[in-house]
């Protein structure tokens, strides 16, 4: 069907493996966490026929009074390096998403989710960028996008409202620039969680933000996270 519409897959994600479970990469029973592992190959297996790359999110799991931070990156590196060489026999690439503190307890700067990566061998796992998280944890934004360099394997846009962008402060037309500067050439997805007022409407209708600035971005498309609600019959077209 994609092929016939010439559309493509921007990825498959993986979160609900642990958002409907609450059973993660880095379970400290073995059991769970195997089944946590072949139900991620399960991912990799739909993203190989659809040519399209894995989300690694929220099914990272987080920290807890059984599972103690040392404890937790043993477990999950384990399981990472036993998913990162199932993907590259399945020419898959596996994508960690960068998240601010307020939702999980590691992996929220592009140089602590880089340094991971490199640091355990994992060769076909790629940064996973969002401006929303990196405008509250990055010191520069763009430097970190230079940081991750040929590493940025996938990106979601959306400004600091979680709204579209220009219905708040960041610099976009910075942002795609630096993305032109290291060669980035693969699909920006906007990570768009939030209800469309009038006024946030109006401003975008009037800046034609996502015509203007989305047309110097490789690929650039719009997925909305969330659909949004419809109030006094007024909807975001």
């Amino acid at each position: 069907c994609c092929g016939e519409l010439g559309m493509k897959v921007a990825a498959v994600v993986t979160g609900r493996v642990y958002t409907q479970t609450g059973l993660s990469l880095a379970d400290p029973v073995s059991e769970r966490r195997t089944w946590v592992v072949d139900q991620v190959k399960r991912y990799i297996d739909v993203a190989a026929s659809l040519k399209t790359d894995v989300v690694i999110g929220w099914v990272k799991g987080r920290f807890s009074l059984d599972n103690p931070q040392s404890l937790y990156y043993r477990l999950l590196t384990e399981s990472m390096k036993e998913l990162d060489a199932y993907a590259g026999m399945k020419c898959v690439r596996l994508v960690v998403e960068v998240i601010n503190r307020y939702e999980v307890d590691c992996f929220i700067t592009a140089r602590e989710t880089l340094d991971y990566i490199e640091g355990n061998g994992l060769e076909h796992t790629y940064l996973h960028l969002d401006t929303f998280h990196m405008n509250l944890e990055e010191t520069d934004m763009y430097e970190a996008i230079r940081l991750a360099g040929p590493r940025l394997g996938y990106m979601h846009v959306a400004d600091n409202t979680r709204l579209a962008p220009g219905t708040g402060c960041l610099d976009f037309k910075k942002i795609f620039e630096t993305l032109k500067e290291i060669g980035y050439e693969s699909i920006l997805i906007g990570g768009m969680s939030a209800r469309v007022t009038r006024q946030h409407k109006n401003r975008l209708q009037s800046k034609n933000v996502l015509i203007d600035q989305g047309r110097e971005a490789p690929h650039f498309l719009i997925g909305l996270s969330s659909v949004y609600e419809k109030k006094e019959g007024d909807f975001l077209k």
